[in-house]
């Protein structure tokens, strides 16, 4: 099952005669760029267990490895 970073969005459109059309907006991390996921890790305001999510799945689905640095940039 692919992993969410996000909740669902219903977008409901309204047509001039009353009806409506509902699209659900799914985020799963296997549709978002690599670049876009290390920038959510690095943020600040992201929780942890959305980090957690993120790290397991960079290194699980994606291969990659991260290394942690400190804001003067050298690695621990």
């Amino acid at each position: 099952m692919p992993v969410k970073y996000k909740k669902d969005e219903i977008q409901v459109k309204r047509n001039a005669d009353g009806s409506q059309t509902k699209t659900i907006k799914r985020y799963y991390m296997q549709n978002e760029t690599t670049e876009f996921l290390i920038d959510l890790l690095n943020e600040e305001k992201t929780k942890p267990k959305l980090k957690h999510k993120i790290r397991n799945f960079l290194s699980h689905a994606r291969g990659i490895k991260l290394v942690r640095k400190d804001k003067d940039g050298v690695s621990q």
